[in-house]
């Protein structure tokens, strides 16, 4: 868990974003009225299926949005200044330095016709006054703290040499280059072997600590998520349907989607002789024709005729726990593992919407 902190006011606030994209189909509604916080030290994980709206959020903040996406409405401020609308200049003097993002692909990410070196050097030299030599022996340094063998000489190797676990090191190595504020990390474990991931979810851990830096970790592995995070949001249909601290969310979920993604993992203390899992039926909405009421409602078990109407606000189920449901936590009683009389999913919904 995070260190404790006293501060006031979050380090990052997210008020009200719509983040749209424009296409031939229509409006893309991404992200449709987000509010998140992020305090000092901590850990905020977001959770939900691709799609969901999980990187667009963090894109918006840091201003790397494509051309087609806008943002329509609502306020972003980190330590107190407003990022909405700041000039690119003094966007980059923000990106890098104060916010750094791991980005999900670290092959894709990394310039392949420039070295290791070069390119953490030059992230260096961009937010401080050094030399090349100073700020290759700094890129130097970072690759040893992040564990990669034979640091000196990955410098000057580009990075289809380098194993998918080296560049992922390589990655925070550069993210970390000009000790920021925020660490954003999108799938930081993807397409690595478990062993990797375990290190590099540890490294994580370990220079959060030692630098105080807060960590915003994009993923949809709650595995990741219960061993890294202080905080959890859950994002469906570009929308914050559920929040809470962690051990909460996992005791007690409140809403259908996240009852739903935790049912549907196997666990080792519990249903012990049964030989079914809970999957979520259906797939994720178009979020150019978006379900009429709860987005969630054509998939969800519990759904009953109300939510075919309205959507739900999201309410307030125990201590800084809310989540968007009209039966938010009715249901936490339900059995882990389906059995033969289950409820099907969708039963009670009313035709149409």
């Amino acid at each position: 868990m995070a260190p404790s902190t006293s501060a006031a006011e979050p380090l990052l606030k997210i008020e009200g974003l719509r983040t749209h994209f424009d296409t031939e189909e229509g409006v893309v509604k991404a992200v449709d009225g987000v509010d998140l916080e992020l305090a000092a030290g901590e850990t905020l994980a977001i959770v939900g299926e691709s799609g969901s709206g999980k990187t667009v959020t963090v894109l918006s903040a840091l201003a790397l949005l494509p051309k087609t996406a806008r943002i329509v409405e609502g306020s972003i401020t980190f330590d107190g200044r407003e990022l909405v609308g700041l000039p690119e200049e003094q966007m980059r003097e923000v990106r890098g330095a104060e916010i750094a993002m791991i980005f999900q692909d670290a092959l894709t990410a990394l310039n392949p016709v420039f070295t290791v070196g070069n390119q953490i050097s030059e992230a260096i030299r961009q937010h401080d006054r050094v030399t090349k030599d100073e700020a290759r022996e700094r890129a130097l340094e970072l690759l040893q703290r992040v564990g990669i063998p034979e640091a000196a000489r990955r410098l000057d190797q580009y990075p289809h040499e380098l194993s998918g676990g080296m560049r992922q090191r390589a990655m925070i190595a550069m993210s970390l280059s000009c000790r920021p504020k925020i660490l954003v990390a999108d799938e930081p474990t993807t397409a690595l072997d478990v062993t990797i991931q375990a290190q590099i979810l540890s490294l994580m851990n370990d220079l959060r600590f030692d630098s105080g830096s807060s960590i915003v970790l994009i993923t949809h592995d709650l595995g990741v998520v219960a061993e890294m995070a202080d905080h959890v949001a859950v994002m469906y249909g570009g929308r914050k349907v559920e929040f809470a601290a962690v051990d909460e969310l996992f005791a007690a979920p409140a809403h259908p989607y996240t009852w739903g993604l935790l049912r549907s993992l196997p666990r080792l203390d519990e249903c012990v002789g049964e030989q079914r899992l809970l999957p979520i039926p259906g797939v994720p909405p178009s979020l150019i024709h978006l379900p009429k009421g709860c987005h969630f409602r054509p998939r969800c078990r519990f759904a009953q005729d109300i939510c075919c109407e309205e959507y739900p606000q999201l309410r307030e189920v125990g201590p800084g726990h809310v989540a968007a449901c009209h039966f938010a936590g009715d249901f936490a009683d339900e059995p882990v593992c389906p059995r033969s009389d289950s409820r099907t999913p969708g039963e009670g919904v009313a035709a149409g919407g």
